[in-house]
């Protein structure tokens, strides 16, 4: 379960009839059972009631044969099998008994399926309840998901892909001279590609967050950096989470009739941290990509059968410590190379694999021992990381062809923000990024495809902002878009080769570091203000430490700045920024939760905590 001292999360509203493409879709209230709250099991997290017996009432539409419920053990005592008794009582017939389901219940989810067939278009009240073993007196509780009903065909299916600490111009598509990313390229050739997408944040948490809130950073309060968090979580206290009553964009699709999962890394996403607002289940377990988490994309599609669904994939494959040698054939000798891959694939003489904090010190001290922790390697081990993950995104696009479902599909994918390599400085180039907003941070891919909603070959060059990305997603879907979100749809854009109503300028915010900084960027200028850090860091900036102006035409790699002879242009993008700061309004909420052993693991693995 969750760690405790996390906050209840407040439910969105579940009408009994939600229309989604002109289809009334059924939505049975329970009967029983004390209200949902998020619950964690296998890393995997889902609304979910706690209690021996659970009850619905509903009408069984003409095509709502059967419906689904998830369930798992919530104690020892059914650890070696439980029964499911179900009892169907339907409108002018007496109550009914089905066959008694008996199910393996240790471990992960089950899912019971309920049989209705005889029941077309009649009310009915349905009860479950647990039956345990042979010498248990009392039934065990179990863990109750939501129950799941068959949906009429109508809105299209929605793919989001975030693979984290991705450069745009590491892909062949913006115009990377190594074949890094032939799937990703392919995608946006018969898709719409933006060429100017700008994350809201150089570091994960808030970037993730703005895309699933269309907030900006200092909006939606998850601005905490993780030396903060350590601190909090040494004193004893809980890291900040996201306001429930911020609407997000799985709860906009799921009201509408959506299914909805996300597959994510963990860490710095971790769904206590308010990421699982909206998803039937959350899972943490893609830290990095193999087969385990192939079988478990592939088991989230065939979950989701004929009803239209929102997965949200997100991984850290690219990230450090750059474990893809792809492409050091023949830039190293083939023996270290093969020591090399001895070192990332075999568990190492403490016994620890690929997830392990202990992998990345590995990593790093083997490259250093062999003369190898250059810019020039980690650039081309991060090539490897690219290539990994455009490999398994292949995958996922012939699965979803193969299902027949990749014409009707709406795929997005993008990053949160992207990574120093050595482009500035020498020294920067394993594992840097958070704390500044040059372009190779904040700049990111961002790519639309749905064969038969959307035009091919579109390539829009004006700003975008990952702030656009729910609205848009939204309203291609025909969903009405939440007055509380900052972005814009692109939806109307979509048609020609510019974006015709794109803004002056993009803003992004970086919370990572011991200065807050604040950024303003045009098509040919950046403006980028550091303040002191106030205590509580709620994105409302301290008083002003240095501002630079960096002119994108004349100097695009942002070496040097101008701002003492551009005191007119420095002043004018100062007031722009005052302004756009004012007029944020600031809707993170005074919830906290406590971080489990198992994000802390993972922030480990990741680099982000000793």
């Amino acid at each position: 379960m969750l760690a405790a001292g996390m906050a209840c999360v407040q439910e969105e509203p579940r009408p009994s009839e939600v229309a989604s493409g002109g289809a009334a879709i059924n939505r049975p209230d329970w009967l029983e059972g004390t209200p949902d709250a998020p619950v964690e099991v296998c890393n995997t997290i889902r609304p979910a009631l706690r209690s021996s017996e659970v009850g619905l009432e509903s009408t069984v539409g003409s095509k709502a044969s059967h419906f689904d419920f998830d369930f798992a053990c919530a104690g020892e005592t059914c650890a070696e099998g439980v029964g499911i008794e179900i009892e169907v009582e339907g409108r002018g017939s007496p109550m009914q008994s089905l066959p008694v389901q008996n199910l393996d219940a240790g471990g992960c989810w089950k899912t019971v399926r309920v049989d209705l067939s005889d029941y077309s278009g009649r009310d009915v009240e349905v009860r479950l309840r647990s039956r345990g073993g042979d010498e248990v007196t009392e039934p065990p509780d179990l863990f109750w998901s939501r129950p799941r009903w068959p949906t009429p065909a109508g809105p299209p299916n929605v793919i989001l892909i975030s693979v984290d600490t991705l450069r745009a111009d590491r892909l062949g598509v913006y115009g990377h001279r190594r074949p890094t990313s032939p799937n990703i390229d392919a995608l946006a050739a018969d898709g719409v590609l933006v060429e100017n997408a700008f994350s809201q944040s150089p570091w994960t948490t808030p970037s993730h967050m703005t895309m699933m809130t269309s907030l900006y950073p200092t909006s939606h309060g998850m601005t905490e950096s993780l030396v903060e968090r350590t601190r909090r979580r040494d004193e004893g206290d809980g890291v900040r989470t996201l306001n429930p009553a911020v609407p997000t964009l799985a709860q906009g699709l799921g009201l509408a009739g959506y299914r909805t999962a996300a597959i994510t890394s963990g860490g710095n996403m971790a769904g206590e941290l308010g990421f699982y607002r909206g998803f039937e289940f959350y899972s943490s377990s893609a830290l990095k990509l193999d087969e385990s988490v192939t079988e478990l994309v592939e088991a989230t599609l065939d979950g989701f059968e004929e009803e239209p669904f929102f997965l949200f994939f997100h991984t850290f494959e690219v990230h450090a410590p750059y474990v893809r040698p792809h492409f050091l054939e023949g830039a190293i000798d083939k023996e270290v190379l093969g020591e090399l891959r001895e070192v990332i694939d075999g568990p190492g003489p403490d016994g620890h694999g690929v997830d392990s904090p202990r992998l990345r010190n590995r990593m790093r001290r083997f490259l250093e021992k062999n003369d190898l922790f250059t810019k020039e390697v980690t650039s081309r081990l991060y090539d490897g990381g690219i290539r990994h993950a455009d490999q398994f995104i292949g995958q996922m696009i012939e699965s979803l062809e193969t299902r027949g479902l990749l014409q009707d599909t709406l795929i997005v994918l993008t990053s949160d923000h992207g990574e120093q390599l050595g482009d500035r400085a020498n020294t920067l180039f394993w594992d840097a990024h958070g704390a500044h907003q040059y372009d190779e941070l904040t700049k990111v891919p961002l790519v639309f495809h749905w064969p038969s909603g959307l035009p091919q070959g579109v390539r829009l060059n004006g700003l975008v902002s990952l702030v656009d990305l729910a609205p848009t997603i939204l309203d291609l879907m025909g969903i009405e878009v939440p007055p509380t979100m900052q972005g814009r749809s692109l939806r109307t854009e979509f048609g020609g080769s510019a974006v015709a109503d794109s803004p002056d300028h993009v803003f992004s915010e970086a919370t990572f570091s011991k200065l807050e900084r604040k950024a303003l960027r045009s098509a040919d200028w950046k403006y980028v203000a550091s303040f002191e850090v106030l205590k509580e860091r709620a994105g409302i900036p301290g008083p002003l430490v240095h501002e630079r102006l960096f002119d994108l035409v004349a100097d695009p790699s942002e070496s040097r700045t101008v701002h003492r002879r551009e005191r007119e242009r420095l002043e004018a993008m100062r007031r722009q920024l005052r302004d756009r700061l004012a007029s944020l309004p600031s809707l993170a909420g005074s919830s906290t939760a406590t971080m489990s052993e198992d994000t802390l693991e993972r922030l480990r693995a990741l680099g982000y905590l000793n």
